[in-house]
């Protein structure tokens, strides 16, 4: 009786799962991952004045504490109020219009974005 509950509790979770990362792969469409040209071994953290510099440290972060061996740096994806941006609306983003942000990295990045999240997502949260 309890390996079925266990089997069913399971099943149930792996459907509601699966829903899921299928929706948000449809919310955001495949985007080409590259590198920026920003040499990680050369890269130290710098003052953030705009989204692009707070991603470009969190990049720095991720690369070194996840060992990567990529040469240079590659952005997160960047999500703004619930939608994926490109790097050069990160560059025309001031910090003083951001009212929160979060990263997230590693397995549950890359199993909830694919591919899209290997290399971190950045969610940002603009003041109103």
């Amino acid at each position: 009786m309890k390996k079925l509950l266990f089997l069913s509790t399971f099943l149930f979770l792996s459907v509601i799962a699966t829903g899921q990362v299928k929706r948000i792969a449809e919310q955001f469409p495949i985007t080409n991952i590259k590198s920026t040209e920003l040499k990680a071994a050369d890269f130290r953290p710098q003052k953030v004045k705009t989204a692009y510099d707070l991603a470009l440290n969190l990049s720095y972060i991720h690369h070194i504490s996840n060992g990567l061996k990529d040469k240079y740096l590659t952005l997160p994806l960047v999500i703004i109020d619930g939608k994926p941006v490109s790097e050069k609306e990160l560059k025309k983003l001031s910090l003083d219009r951001i009212r929160d942000y979060d990263f997230q990295s590693g397995v549950i990045a890359t199993a909830l974005y694919g591919s899209r999240g290997t290399y971190g997502i950045l969610k940002i949260v603009l003041k109103e």
